[in-house]
């Protein structure tokens, strides 16, 4: 029980964290120019649905980079779900892990696994062997990149 108690405080400090942060980002967002413009609503929507969701941007610019980008997007938003499901069962909040819609979702995440992984694979061999200029190593490592590995 010692690791479930210890697990929580580790989550409760990661989301103190994360709302320092947001906290961060509203102050700059209230001190900024009120030019929220809500107009042409559909419009807006359906540009994020298309830009963010479909990655119709990126794939449009660079096809096989822009696809594989996509695999790992979705792939990772498909693995949000499992996820959030194994917190709250390691926090202790609510175990669905033997229920039978999430060993039906299990399931439906192997062709999102797959995905990633011919995505990330697509990914590296591009930055690995063909190293585009725009990938050059500045001799800087971004937080994320050390987070990855």
């Amino acid at each position: 029980m010692i690791e479930v108690w210890l697990f929580r405080l580790l989550v409760l400090g990661a989301v103190v964290a994360f709302g320092i942060q947001i906290a961060n980002r509203v102050r700059l967002v209230v001190r900024a120019k009120n030019n929220l413009r809500l107009d042409r609503l559909p419009a807006r929507l359906r540009r994020v649905l298309f830009e963010v969701v479909f990655q119709s941007k990126t794939i449009a610019a660079k096809p096989v980079v822009g696809t594989a980008h996509a695999l790992v997007f979705w792939g990772f938003v498909a693995f949000g779900g499992y996820t959030t499901v194994e917190f709250l069962a390691g926090l202790g909040m609510a175990d669905w892990t033997e229920a039978g819609w999430f060993h039906a979702y299990e399931r439906l995440l192997v062709p999102f696994a797959w995905a990633v992984l011919a995505g990330i694979t697509v990914l590296s061999v591009r930055r690995g062997l063909f190293r585009p200029a725009v990938l050059s190593l500045s001799g800087r490592v971004s937080k994320e990149s050390l987070l990855i590995g």
